[in-house]
């Protein structure tokens, strides 16, 4: 059966035809390595054929080259490492972790750096807070010497009643290819959903 050959039209492997050997190695190399890929969900045939042809072109392994690699590297290791030193030293209080998705940090910093080579100048985010913190730092520059104040509650409150850390907005240009980007980052309180009418209209 491996030396049959089957029509592979409707794959991205770069063949109209493939014995089944070769297209069942074509598919554990694309969908049964390290990297997961979940999309078959999608009802929109247009967005499914998309993340195909992204997956099964490359068999699920881009080419970054060293620069790319470490820069990826680096967004991960700054995304951990402050989660790992909150956790540590700020036990028991609430924070939303990003623990177990740091590749959120390396998505938005491609997505910024991308959307700044071609042209964008102003980003307006809004979020729930899980992970906020870390984007608030490793995303648009706030200091982790300003979020630490305000863990330590040594922070100068702008606001008589103050609010909590996960609920706080932020601005700060970031430096992309094509020029500076500003990045909005919408303040967010406890009713999630109510920030995106509010991101919206700033946009």
């Amino acid at each position: 059966d491996q030396e049959i050959v089957f029509n592979v039209g409707n794959t991205f492997f770069g063949k109209e035809t493939m014995p089944l050997r070769e297209l069942l190695n074509s598919l554990n190399e694309t969908y049964c390595g390290a990297i997961g890929a979940e999309y078959m969900y999608a009802t929109d045939q247009n967005q499914k054929r998309w993340w195909q042809q992204k997956l099964e072109t490359i068999r699920s392994k881009p080419q970054f080259d060293a620069g790319r690699k470490k820069r990826i590297l680096d967004r991960l290791t700054a995304a951990e490492g402050l989660e790992r030193f909150l956790h540590t030293k700020y036990v028991g209080q609430k924070r939303f972790s990003l623990e177990g998705g740091e590749s959120f940090i390396v998505a938005m910093d491609e997505l910024i750096q991308s959307a700044g080579s071609k042209g964008v100048q102003e980003i307006v985010i809004g979020m729930a807070h899980r992970g906020r913190l870390n984007v608030l730092v490793n995303t648009l520059g706030k200091t982790p010497r300003d979020l630490f104040a305000e863990f330590d509650h040594t922070a100068p409150e702008d606001l008589p009643s103050g609010d909590v850390k996960y609920h706080q907005g932020f601005s700060s240009d970031v430096s992309t290819a094509g020029g500076p980007v500003h990045l909005s980052l919408a303040f967010n309180p406890s009713h999630l959903e109510i920030v995106n009418p509010v991101v919206e209209g700033s946009v």
